[in-house]
């Protein structure tokens, strides 16, 4: 599947690669069009689909087909066509040629994919080289320096885009700033790629560890210094493909995934993991792990201790995501590595608190496991030990 545009009696029009353009509800066809079997569809603004194909365009709605010619020198559809507000149709050529086509001639051409409107009046257009940029009036104005392709985006009311990324995770781009949100962030994947929104502003977002949902408003908040990161609920763990997602009217989302498009009641995302408990090790000098409860004492003259930590987790262990932190030396929490062990060393006697935290990816963090570490202090750092210097000094000046 290339393509899907979803109608708001719930059927829904498909474009399969090397057969017919169809129109299905559950599982079954509706209607084929026969006479496009290499063709390229997107939602019409009167309610029907166009469709690209190597000869030209057409329009399909409530049963008639009206065909344009294509001007010379396009080549075959390689996205979508795209429709704007003034009437133009915008066709996705080989290596990113994009052409806009107004009453059967060609008004503008560049290179880019079309990803929407802004709500400004101009047209978000991605360009192979600069990033997005706004589209009016026949010039293309950089919003921000984006170094990385993305595959979807949305505008929100306050005019903030949201991009996805292949390596720097999802994208606010807002008043010619750019500001990555990762795994750091709670994302469950810095691999971000189409990014769709609902009418309850939440946006649902495909990447490298599945499909998730994450409400715009924690985002903001992240972005403007308010919290630190989110709580993601994934709803889908099928690995990401690279094409745009559809909502349809009734809240189905199809969204891309490798070999398809997969459906997903945006009404119903189900319950969220709970968060696991992490387990802690302590590990010698050869590395053996070995158990621990709540409180350990080290050696007399020990300055250095490495823990290690895991939690128990059903399909998705390699997955979940860990931060400690050792108060009084670490000020934040540390975001845990694929080793899933902590260092400390040159630590000075009394008792530190050492804390790890586990979750599901983008999931909430579940609660902390604790661990008391108590340094002895040796004897020469005893306040005995200084009393006793001090004595003997005095008694060695009065003499």
């Amino acid at each position: 599947v290339r393509g899907v545009v979803p109608l708001a009696d719930g059927s829904v029009w498909l474009d399969l690669a090397g057969t017919p353009v169809r129109r299905t509800r559950e599982g079954g066809t509706l209607e084929t069009l026969d006479a496009f079997a290499s063709a390229r569809i997107s939602k019409a603004r009167d309610g029907g689909i166009w469709i690209a194909h190597p000869e030209g365009y057409a329009l399909y709605r409530d049963g008639t087909l009206t065909n344009h010619d294509q001007p010379e020198g396009l080549g075959p559809p390689h996205a979508p066509l795209y429709e704007d507000r003034d009437g133009g149709r915008w066709w996705h050529g080989e290596g990113l040629a994009l052409t806009r086509i107004e009453r059967g001639r060609v008004t503008h051409r560049q290179k880019g994919r079309v990803r929407g409107e802004l709500r400004d009046g101009g047209l978000w257009i991605e360009h192979p080289s600069h990033g997005p940029g706004r589209w009016k009036d026949g010039t293309l104005v950089p919003l921000a320096s984006s170094p990385a392709w993305p595959w979807g985006g949305y505008e929100d009311p306050e005019g903030r885009l949201w991009v996805g990324s292949k390596l720097r995770g999802l994208q606010c781009l807002w008043r010619g700033r750019v500001f990555s949100l990762t795994t750091s962030h709670g994302l469950p994947s810095n691999l971000v790629g189409s990014v769709i929104a609902d009418a309850q502003r939440r946006l649902w977002i495909s990447s490298g560890a599945g499909v998730f949902v994450v409400p715009v408003d924690d985002l903001v908040d992240v972005v403007e210094g308010r919290r630190r990161d989110v709580a993601c609920r994934i709803v889908s763990s099928s690995e990401m493909g690279h094409l745009p997602p559809a909502l349809s009217p009734n809240g189905d989302l199809y969204v891309s995934v490798v070999g398809g498009y997969e459906r997903i009641d945006t009404r119903d995302v189900g319950p969220s993991q709970s968060p696991p408990t992490p387990h802690l090790q302590l590990l010698s000098d050869r590395g053996t792990p070995q158990a621990l409860g709540p409180r350990i004492e080290l050696d007399p003259g020990i300055r250095a201790i490495r823990l290690a930590y895991t939690a128990p987790s059903l399909g998705s262990g390699r997955r979940l995501q860990f931060r400690h932190r050792l108060e009084a030396v670490d000020p934040d929490w540390v975001w845990g590595h694929s080793s899933r062990v902590a260092m400390y060393s040159n630590l000075s006697p009394g008792t530190w608190i050492f804390r790890v935290q586990a979750r599901h990816p983008g999931g909430p963090w579940g609660t902390p496991a604790s661990l008391s570490i108590v340094v002895p202090a040796r004897f020469h750092e005893t306040p005995w030990f200084r009393i006793t210097l001090a004595v003997l000094g005095a008694t060695t000046l009065l003499s």
